[in-house]
């Protein structure tokens, strides 16, 4: 599946004009706080979400029982979300139309993501073997060949690559503590964390509202608070949105879409980090290196 990824953004790189290694950017809509791109399965127009919490590339089950699809199913994968997990087929053989290339997707998972007309969702294989910039306020995004940017020379905010997992992690401190949470784009909220930690960092308050949220197995209440500042890069962020499990509902925070049985070593995942946060900023990203720069457009 890594060297099909592979081809694919070769072929992406290729299939744009390109100065230097660097694409022309790529508009994106955001819906409620999702980066959306335009997308075809077999021939048929659809929509892609992309998201960094993903391990792998999905299929919204919706979208193949709306327009009569089927796809070879080559085994099954148990797929942990934030709320629970949940058996679900893999597929192979997908004709996936995507940044004017055309490519076939191998190992895709068939999930439930909503709406029939979200066809596709965009996991962290899409982000590696090229440097990512996500441009939020622009609402636009290229990708960037390692020999034409120097991106060691400019980082500016501690980032890995979760061993095992594969999923990029940023270190930022909330009340002078500092956490890794996984940059999730895949996550419409600010901060998602555990309750005990919530519990430890004095934020569980008798004034704090509580919602339901839907993962990608389950539905869970969680509550919610604000934080006078967080520090995230070079950046202080005011009146921060933190999110965690209410009492009496169980979260699991190692990423939000994942296959099970993998042991994951390395840094301790504390939370997500998603769109209240990220919208504000320019984000040059190689995942592999683990090397990030943020950055505010006008830089």
């Amino acid at each position: 599946m890594k060297a099909a990824i592979t081809a694919f953004i070769v072929t992406v790189m290729f299939s744009v004009t390109a100065t230097a290694g660097v694409t022309k950017w790529l508009e994106f809509e955001l819906r409620r706080g999702h980066i959306v791109l335009p997308a075809t399965v077999s021939g048929i127009p659809t929509h892609a979400i992309l998201d960094s919490g993903a391990q792998f590339n999905a299929i919204n089950t919706a979208f193949m029982g709306k327009h009569n699809l089927s796809f070879n199913r080559v085994g099954k994968i148990r797929v942990q979300g934030a709320f629970g997990e949940a058996v679900q087929d893999k597929l192979s053989g997908l004709p996936v139309g995507l940044f004017g290339a055309e490519t076939t997707f191998d190992q895709v998972v068939g999930l439930a993501l909503g709406h029939h007309s979200k066809g596709l969702l965009l996991g962290a294989p899409l982000f590696y073997g090229n440097i990512m910039q996500i441009d939020y306020p622009g609402k636009r995004l290229r990708l960037v060949t390692r020999d034409a940017m120097a991106l060691n020379e400019f980082t500016n905010i501690r980032m890995v690559d979760q061993k095992g997992s594969g999923m990029p992690l940023v270190q930022v401190t909330i009340e002078g503590k500092n956490i890794w949470l996984i940059l999730d784009t895949g996550n419409s909220a600010g901060v998602v964390i555990e309750r005990p930690l919530a519990q430890d960092m004095g934020l569980i308050k008798q004034e704090n509202g509580i919602a339901g949220a839907r993962g990608a197995t389950k539905r869970i209440h969680v509550e919610s608070t604000r934080v006078e500042e967080m520090q995230f890069g070079p950046f202080t962020l005011e009146n921060v949105l933190i999110s965690f499990n209410a009492e009496g509902n169980s979260i699991r925070l190692k990423n939000q879409y994942s296959q099970t049985g993998t042991r994951i070593n390395g840094k301790r995942v504390s939370g997500l980090i998603g769109f209240d946060v990220l919208k504000h900023f320019v984000l040059t990203m190689d995942y592999a290196r683990g090397q990030m720069h943020v950055g505010l457009p006008d830089e």
